[in-house]
Order: structure tokens, then sequence, then C-alpha cells
């Protein structure tokens, strides 16, 4: 087991080296295939206990537009998986792919199996896949077309959807780029005027979009800050993040005592040394299952970390003062995520796990502060 570094008054952002917490628990390829084109990327899908979504997820890396070479790598956390056998029958001609499947021979946990993916990958390029998250099928070429086009580019994330997939929920898209091109029929005009859902998501897609305008302007990619993760998770997971292999190992990783605000922290250090984009295109899915209905605990992790994230700012990256905000953004974020994934977490716990006094939660004023102070992201 990992042992955390003891927590101080006045949290730093440290660097470590996170693979060395199970550099002695062996990976085994269970499987090649017979392509050994060297891949300029690795899309490497970690994956516990969940063929279906597996299956999902190795489908739509197959389904990559993209003519250069790359690499598909199953990095397996369990070790007793039989996995393999199952995606091979139900998709054979991976047999012939640059396509890798590899199994732990211990469970290293969320982030030790990414930190697994990354010391396994083969391209200089590599982007690590939740096995219940999807890409689209242009993905990598959007990402490419970036990197080609900026030489600084060390890493560069898109924008995502999300998808809800609890019994009875509605579908929620970020994507909203066919407000723009699809057709304003009189039937649907109509709609919107007379009826005041509709009419509500019509004035937040418009909103949503001005948004997106005011970020990208007619650039396809804008640079990420230290001080945009003052913000809260400005970017969602670590979903649709493509990087540079050399600046992952330079960081260390991912460490497993940032606990669910680990993406947030490896960006964090990323940005800290390497230069990191945002590519305005939506190219990714994240899954929202029911799953995380029991994941109260992870919340509180996510809040924690979060909370974390503005004391190791304050004060070196963003003025000590911006802490005023702290309990507005914390109140954001939990409001945000607690009706986006159907928790029920008690403020109470909230405020013991942070340390911090939530706020009434006023997302017009926090947009209105934000905006004053420069800080819509980049």
């Amino acid at each position: 087991m990992i042992t955390p570094p003891p927590e101080t008054s006045e949290p730093v952002l440290t660097f470590r080296n996170g693979f060395a917490d199970y550099g002695a628990a062996g990976s085994d390829v269970t499987f090649e295939g017979s392509d050994r084109t060297r891949p300029i990327a690795t899309i490497a899908i970690a994956t516990y206990k969940r063929p279906a979504f597996l299956l999902e997820a190795t489908e739509c890396v197959l389904a990559q537009r993209f003519d250069r070479p790359f690499e598909i790598l199953i990095v397996d956390n369990d070790p007793e998986s039989n996995c393999a056998e199952t995606l091979l029958e139900k998709l054979p001609h991976l047999r012939e792919r640059n396509f890798r499947y590899v199994v732990n021979r211990e469970n290293l946990g969320a982030w030790g199996n990414f930190n697994r993916c990354i010391t396994l990958a083969r391209g200089d390029w590599v982007s690590i896949l939740q096995d219940d998250d999807l890409l689209d099928a242009n993905y990598l070429q959007l990402m490419f077309d970036a990197i080609d086009n900026d030489s600084s580019i060390d890493g560069v994330v898109c924008r995502k959807r999300y998808f809800d997939q609890h019994e009875g929920a509605e579908e929620y898209r970020e994507d909203n780029s066919d407000l723009w091109t699809q057709r304003m029929s009189p039937s649907l005009l109509l709609n919107y005027a007379l009826n005041g859902s509709a009419r509500s998501e019509l004035l937040q897609r418009i909103g949503r979009r001005i948004q997106v305008e005011h970020w990208f302007g007619r650039r396809s990619t804008r640079t990420i800050s230290r001080k945009a993760f003052f913000w809260g998770p400005v970017l969602g997971n670590h979903g649709g993040f493509i990087f540079k292999r050399a600046a992952a190992l330079d960081i260390g990783g991912f460490y497993a005592e940032d606990g669910v605000a680990g993406d947030q922290f490896f960006w964090l250090r990323f940005v800290s040394r390497y230069t990191l984009h945002q590519h305005r295109e939506v190219a990714a899915s994240i899954r929202i299952a029911e799953n995380w209905s029991s994941q109260s605990s992870a919340h509180l992790s996510g809040m924690r970390g979060l909370r974390r994230l503005h004391l190791v700012l304050a004060g070196t990256w963003v003025p000590r003062w911006w802490l005023a905000f702290s309990p507005l953004i914390l109140t954001r974020y939990d409001t945000e995520f607690q009706a986006g994934f159907h928790l029920n977490v008690p403020r109470a716990d909230i405020e013991k796990e942070t340390g911090a006094r939530l706020s009434k939660d006023r997302p017009r004023l926090l947009a209105l502060i934000r905006f004053v102070l420069g800080g819509s992201y980049p």
C-alpha cells in the first residue's frame, strides 16, 4: 500500500516519481497483433471488469480516421481477467492491428493503471481512455492537426459531451454546433416559442456557443494557464487528452494521494512545465452511468481536491485574496456535480471534508467575478 505524504498547513505543488509506486508489480502481454509498425501515438484503454464498455471503447478507437500509425493498448487492472479472449472473438480484426492486451498481476488502482498505460505506451504521444468513455472518429486527426500547426504544444485536450445512462435520464451534450447548422423550420421555431423547457434549452445553448466563441475566437485551440484551475475542473476529466509521453514521465505521472482530483493535479503539474492547449471541437464522450450513484465518497474526495487546488494556487500563481471566492467555486461545483451524477451528499459532510464553509449557490455572481478577474479559464 502507498502511504500518502503528510498534509501540511500550507499545501504546495510537489513533484515525485509516481511510476515507482508499483514498480515491482508486473504486467503480462496476453495478446499482441501482427502490426508492429512504430506508432506516432498510443491510445491506451484503462479497464477493470467492464467487458461491455470495453468493447464499445475499443470499437471507437478502431473507428479512428487517421492516416498515420497508432497503437491500441489495453491495460486490464483485473489479474483474473479473460476479457482478451472475449474481445478477440467479437473483434477478430484486432489480430492484424497494432494492438496489445496487457493484464496487471495485481490491481494497481486507477492512477496506478494510468501510469502503467504511460510506461507501456510505444507512441511519442499518449491518450488514455477510461473503458466507459468514447472518442469520436475524428479525434486523433483533430488533435494532430493542432499539434502539426503549433510546435509549442506538449498536450491538447478536446471539449467533451456527457451522456447520462441512468434509467429515464435525458442525454446531455455539450456539443451545440448543430444549433448553428440545423435549419430553423416553422415547426421548430413554434416549439421553441411555446415550450418553456425547449426555450430555456435554446437560450442555454446560445449562451454556451457565445462563451465558446469568446474563448477561442477564430482559433482552433487556446492555451490553458495554471490560474485556470482555480475556477474548478475547467477541462472536465482526463478523457480526450493527448500528451507527450516524455512530459508525463518527467512530471512523475499520476499520484495516488491526489485521490479523485488526480487528473486535475496531473494537469496542473503539466502546465507548470509544459504547454497545454484546449481544442474548440467536441470530440469525446464521457459516460454518466448507474454505478456513479454510490460514489458519495468519490465526490467528497473530489471536493477536497478542489479545495487543495485553491490552497496550492493562492499566493503562488493567483493572488492570495482569491481564496475569498473559494466557497462560491466549491458550491457551484458541488451543485453541478451532484445534479449531474444523481448524488445526495450532505453539505455538512462536504464542509467537514474540505475545511471550508460553503456559500449560497450564485452562478451569475461567480461568472461575473471570473470575467472581471480575467479568469474565463485560459
